[in-house]
């Protein structure tokens, strides 16, 4: 199998948020105006998580979170049998220690707790069957208790430092069942920045703007590379609302207009432009799930705004005349001040179209999301 985590002594570090200001000058002559906008400096998130810790997901009673099954199912073994555990490499566990609740069905308030810190009849016993690989011996048959067995695992470590979850096991214990339950967890990697998007503390985010394209991209150095589980061009990329406002995760890999991968480590996102504002994170799945081999799910919290709408185009002000004065000839004589405003007033209505003109100019020449949208 892939090795969890290679060794080395990499640095952790924050995130770091680079964010481009859009500014509007508007300049003018003499005669005519001419208005000129600034452009917005491309915002650049640097993936590098430095909240990162290691899930052992029982697949054989669920999946994983990256594949999960409809339901669990407990995984039958005889009393008195033997459960095998095979650890990934890259991790240890030099002082295993379990811990068998058993109830009545799944999910249920455990009736008898058996575990390897309590000696005589309700202890365990783990032996070390070779690198990685542990056995842990059931206990007879006991009609009042059963017939189902949370098997809770400790003392697992990492190579590298990193804190170690232990799904649990659910078996069910019957006389009639293999003596020996093969246990392989799948080895789920998760790695927040700059921390846990469903924690009651929220993390600080990232703003962007919806329906404007803002990049990723993965430093060198980045956990995300040294785990070597994937790159963001085979990614599935799905956006997670955390406010409640959609049900399911959207996903956006599927769409080149909403997720552009440059190369291995760079890569281009665009929300869609109707995206409500509020909190939302983008969930990164590297590795594939079906190989068996060890993933990584990598999140971010992002703080969306709202798209803001195209400055509308301001009509031009009708030109002001002077009517001037009758004389007896016929002719329309008229008065040299009035004739000096009117010119005065015109040439400042175009100066100020002028200006209006190009900005509208260069926001429809924006960039435009998958929806239509136009960017801000």
């Amino acid at each position: 199998m892939t090795p969890l985590v290679p060794t080395r002594a990499a640095a952790r570090r924050r995130l770091v948020v680079r964010t481009g200001a859009l500014g509007l000058a508007v300049l003018g002559s003499t005669v005519l105006g001419a208005g000129t906008a600034g452009a917005a400096e491309a915002v650049t998130i640097p993936l590098d998580p430095t909240d990162v810790a290691i899930v052992l997901e029982a697949a054989e009673n669920a999946g994983s979170a990256a594949a999960p099954a409809e339901s669990i199912t407990a995984v039958p073994v005889a009393w008195e049998g033997d459960v095998v555990l095979q650890l990934p490499e890259g991790l240890d566990a030099a002082g295993l220690g379990a811990r068998l609740e058993l109830s009545p069905e799944i999910g249920g308030s455990a009736t008898r707790v058996l575990s390897t810190a309590t000696p005589g009849p309700d202890g365990l016993v783990v032996s070390d069957l070779g690198p990685g690989r542990f056995g842990i011996s059931l206990p007879a048959e006991d009609p009042a208790n059963g017939p189902i067995g949370a098997l809770l695992l400790s003392g697992v470590t990492s190579e590298d430092g990193f804190d170690v979850h232990a799904d649990t096991y659910y078996l069910e214990l019957d006389s009639a069942a293999p003596g020996t339950a093969e246990l392989s967890p799948q080895v789920t990697v998760v790695a927040d920045q700059s921390c846990d998007p469903t924690a009651a503390t929220h993390c600080a985010g990232a703003t962007v703007t919806a329906g404007s394209p803002f990049a990723v991209t993965v430093p060198p150095t980045s956990e995300l590379q040294t785990l070597g589980h994937g790159t963001l061009q085979d990614a599935e990329v799905s956006l997670v609302d955390l406010t409640g406002g959609a049900a399911e995760p959207l996903l956006l890999s599927d769409d080149p207009a909403h997720w552009s991968p440059a190369g291995p480590w760079d890569a281009t996102v665009a929300l869609p432009g109707g995206l409500g504002a509020g909190r939302y994170y983008l969930s990164m799945l590297l590795g594939d799930p079906a190989s068996g081999d060890p993933v990584t799910i990598s999140t971010l919290e992002l703080r969306v705004l709202a798209a803001q709408p195209a400055p509308a185009v301001v009509p031009p002000a009708p030109p002001t005349t002077n009517a001037g004065l009758l004389s007896n000839t016929g002719a329309e004589a008229l008065e040299g001040s009035s004739t000096r405003t009117s010119a005065v007033a015109t040439g400042a209505g175009l100066l100020f179209l002028a200006g209006v003109g190009a900005v509208v100019v260069r926001t429809r020449r924006g960039s435009v999301s998958g929806d239509g949208t136009p960017g801000v």
